[in-house]
């Protein structure tokens, strides 16, 4: 019961950080000031982001500038147990999304604490995102 609980929240917690890192996209492209090229941005970006792996994540930073890609990068790379987090939660979404079975490991407990560490993937997100 732990496990499938734990699965369920792994794959709420997904959800809400796909739905923020879209929000913060969303927000960034909302700034140009045309706002039919804002609107067209917005949309295109929203309907491009199909992953939020840490790799894809990066690379959509790409997509507004290398500077961006590489600050989430560096950022990230100093702070292994942000990102080991976000791939818990990845994995434990994916595992049931794809009805896989359950990952025997994966607790209720891990769950809340990985939520709460790999919420600081979004921050930096938002921050290298922010810097252009």
């Amino acid at each position: 019961m732990d496990v499938a609980l734990a699965q369920h929240v792994a794959s709420v917690g997904y959800a809400e950080f796909e739905a923020r890192v879209r929000d913060l996209i969303g927000a960034r492209c909302s700034r140009h000031t045309d706002a039919s090229v804002a609107n067209f941005a917005t949309v295109a970006a929203l309907r491009l982001v199909r992953s939020i792996k840490i790799s894809a994540l990066a690379g959509t930073l790409g997509w507004f500038s290398p500077d961006a890609k590489e600050a989430f990068s560096l950022a990230l790379a100093n702070d292994p147990d942000a990102v080991a987090a976000w791939d818990n939660i990845l994995t434990g979404r994916h595992t049931l999304a794809h009805e896989q079975g359950v990952a025997p490991s994966l607790t209720f407990r891990d769950v809340q604490r990985d939520i709460e560490r790999a919420k600081r993937v979004v921050d930096v997100f938002a921050d290298a995102l922010d810097s252009q």
